[in-house]
């Protein structure tokens, strides 16, 4: 019972046992969530809607 792969060590902790086969990380969509250019667009975002704000707030 307690010599089975289902209670080894490395299968509390969520370790692949063969049984599915791993997923690999997929660049494309990676870079389109955490890429130089989503965080360049995302800046410049933000930086428009603060100015923005603060435009409308002064008067």
């Amino acid at each position: 019972m307690y010599g089975t792969q289902s209670h080894s060590v490395s299968n509390q902790y969520g370790k692949n046992l063969g049984l599915a086969e791993e997923m690999k990380k997929d660049t494309k969509m990676y870079n389109a969530f955490f890429g130089a250019s989503t965080r360049k667009e995302i800046a410049e975002a933000q930086k428009e809607i603060f100015y923005n704000e603060i435009r409308r707030l002064d008067g």
